[in-house]
């Protein structure tokens, strides 16, 4: 018998096959998209801190102008901020149940298609009508106690303390 010779087998390409490239692509597809939707969300992440700060701002900035007797304490709901009118403020205005001291609570909302939550701050404060009957009173006693005195200028604590 005659022994049959075996075709030469053909030498490896060494190139990709057709599935190892269309594999490949998926991959490289798949990440893409992953990366695509994570530099979305910090995008999202950064304008939500963005306005949060911007809201945090605006509420601080309002609670020291009430504070400082710029703006009196007084009830007000959705107020603009801004000239857009993008931003809107509430002050709501409580009394305690200590005599001369308020609750003022600040709202401050963004008014746009993706708004983030309102941003409340709040501060008791003593009421501001409280404190001018209660340093005329004691205006009168601190003039007579500086004529009095040493001839030095005296004044009364609660005076110096208006505010805080």
């Amino acid at each position: 018998m005659k022994a049959r010779k075996r075709p030469a087998e053909k030498p490896a390409s060494g190139g990709f096959s057709l599935l190892e490239v269309v594999l490949a692509l998926a991959i490289l597809t798949g990440a893409i998209a992953v990366l695509g939707q994570v530099v979305r969300t910090g995008i999202d992440n950064a304008r939500m801190a963005r306005d949060l700060t911007q809201a945090q701002l605006y509420a601080e900035s309002l609670m020291a102008e009430i504070a400082a007797g710029v703006i009196p304490a007084e009830p007000a709901s959705s107020v603009p901020l801004d000239d857009k009118g993008n931003w809107t403020h509430s002050i709501v205005v409580e009394p305690l149940n200590d005599e001369g001291l308020l609750h003022v609570a600040v709202t401050v909302e963004q008014r746009a298609q993706r708004p983030i939550r309102p941003f409340t701050v709040v501060r008791w404060m003593r009421d501001p009508e409280t404190q001018v009957s209660a340093s005329q009173g004691t205006s009168s006693t601190s003039t007579s106690s500086s004529s009095s005195g040493s001839g030095g200028s005296q004044r009364s604590s609660s005076s110096s303390r208006a505010g805080f």
